[in-house]
């Protein structure tokens, strides 16, 4: 019984956030997140794309994430369009760099994957898990590695 009660107030709490989360960004009610998820800045999500727990969109004043429909990412995905320069102590947030993220539609970002700002994927891509995305990537990539490098096409 103790159980019970506290997994119906964990749902209730959890789906109470996801809500405010969709009233507050561009999100259909179609995406399905499964909480906890990060989300900071300006961000824009496309039809039916899901996040599973622990992804991580962060974005600054001037940069936005942009993920197109029917896209599935996996957890503990970390998604920034923001980084500070080189050399530039932590304290001193003033000089960030700022770039947009935009993903294509009907993406598939595997588990553990970092994409950094600037990036766009084109429609189509695969990201394989462990990848840390850099640079940009046509349509129908399929891409994977430290840093990701095209392994071939999703035909």
């Amino acid at each position: 019984m103790i159980f019970t009660l506290a997994w119906w107030f964990k749902k209730k709490f959890e789906n109470a956030a996801i809500r405010n989360l969709k009233k507050k960004f561009i999100i259909p009610e179609s995406v399905e997140i499964f909480y906890p998820i990060v989300y900071v800045g300006n961000i824009s999500i496309g039809e039916n794309t899901y996040f599973m727990k622990y992804c991580e969109l962060v974005t600054g004043s001037s940069s936005r994430i942009i993920i197109g429909a029917n896209c599935a990412i996996a957890k503990n995905v970390t998604i920034r369009a923001l980084t500070h320069a080189k050399g530039l102590p932590l304290k001193r947030l003033s000089n960030l760099i700022e770039k947009d993220v935009i993903i294509g539609d009907n993406c598939w970002i595997g588990a553990n994957v970092f994409i950094r700002e600037g990036v766009v994927l084109g429609n189509d891509c695969i990201v394989g898990s462990n990848s840390v995305v850099t640079k940009s990537f046509p349509d129908r990539s399929i891409i994977g590695g430290i840093p990701a490098k095209l392994i071939g096409l999703n035909e």
